[in-house]
């Protein structure tokens, strides 16, 4: 598995787009199921990153703004394997809390899981 992007929550993706230096807007959308507007964001050695603006308090992430702020959310790693996955998600102890759903952004089905200190980790299957 490798280090597909970070993830972060915010209020306003295009003032936090201006915190980073530059980056190429990878996609922009809104995706209804998450009730999220979400930014892939790309750098000139091509590390990724994603903005997530919660829209409502539908959003799976309006709660983290709202306790936490803006700022980091999750890790994203992506596996052409389901099973490695499954795998890497029991030999850590984490707990599988979504997924497997699509990510209209990503272009894959993603799984999202979280360990005992309560850190998100998604999981980008990428189809072969």
């Amino acid at each position: 598995m490798k280090l597909h992007h970070i993830g972060f929550v915010v209020s306003d993706i295009d003032k936090y787009i201006s915190k980073f230096p530059p980056m190429r807007i990878v996609k922009r959308l809104e995706d209804s199921y998450q009730n999220a507007e979400l930014v892939l964001l790309e750098d000139k050695r091509g590390m990724n990153i994603e903005l997530i603006k919660p829209l409502n308090t539908n959003s799976f992430t309006m709660n983290f703004l709202t306790k936490c702020g803006e700022g980091f959310h999750h890790l994203c790693f992506e596996s052409d394997s389901l099973t490695d996955i499954t795998m890497h998600i029991s030999e850590k102890k984490m707990k599988k809390i979504l997924g497997p759903v699509y990510a209209p952004l990503l272009n894959g089905e993603v799984i999202f899981a979280i360990d005992r200190t309560m850190q998100i980790t998604e999981f980008l299957i990428r189809a072969n």
